[in-house]
């Protein structure tokens, strides 16, 4: 069986598999993450937070403005749909 990887929105937490195109998140534009920032580890858990490899996050934690930040991340409700897409 065959390891399938993710890519994932740190700013609005969209997932999508990474066989499928594009760069930028189709929901914020954020740039999509394929693997860690810190250690290059590729995403294997669509819904981590944090890298199994070195613990670094996945997120944009510290990064946002406080209007976005107060926007807060969607739920998982909204992020199965998303995957499911």
């Amino acid at each position: 069986m065959a390891k399938i990887n993710y890519k994932i929105c740190p700013r609005c937490n969209y997932i999508t598999q990474d066989n499928v195109p594009g760069r930028y998140c189709s929901q914020c534009g954020e740039k999509l993450l394929k693997s860690c920032k810190q250690c290059r580890a590729p995403i294997s858990n669509p819904f981590a937070l944090h890298c199994p490899e070195c613990g670094g996050h996945y997120h944009l934690v510290g990064e946002l403005s406080p209007a976005e930040a107060s926007a807060g991340p969607i739920g998982m409700a909204q992020a199965l749909r998303a995957f499911a897409k």
